[in-house]
């Protein structure tokens, strides 16, 4: 999901059983503003091949770079190479960098559904909304 910072406590609850509900969250307000923001020509999204995609939508997985390439039926130098251009594009160094960027922008789709009731924090606490 993603909110704006100045949102209301009342965005993040409706949020949160949105995300639980259909999985994801984008505010109105917060999309309204990236697109034209990158309409404007404000935000440039870099330019992707075809394999930097294929190899985007793994990055979540918890798949080896060898089973990656496997997958894809390229070798693991090819994949190493398509990582190392995607941490330069992107502007991050891990892969949990690169698995952000696939959810955020629909390459990959989380399916598991957690209930509120199981979530915990680091307080062992049990959240509620």
């Amino acid at each position: 999901g993603y909110l704006l910072k100045s949102c209301d406590p009342e965005d993040i609850k409706h949020a949160l059983i949105t995300i639980y509900n259909d999985d994801y969250y984008y505010s109105n307000t917060a999309t309204s503003r990236l697109f034209s923001r990158i309409k404007k020509g404000k935000i440039k999204l870099p330019h992707f091949t075809d394999h930097e995609i294929d190899f985007l939508k793994f990055c979540p997985t918890d798949l080896s770079y060898g089973e990656i390439a496997g997958k894809l039926e390229l070798t693991t130098k090819s994949i190493e190479g398509y990582r190392d251009r995607l941490f330069n594009k992107l502007r991050v160094n891990s892969r949990t960098g690169l698995a952000i960027y696939a959810i955020q922008f629909g390459l990959f789709q989380v399916e598991t559904k957690l209930k509120p009731d199981n979530v915990l924090f680091s307080n062992k606490k049990k959240a509620r909304i």
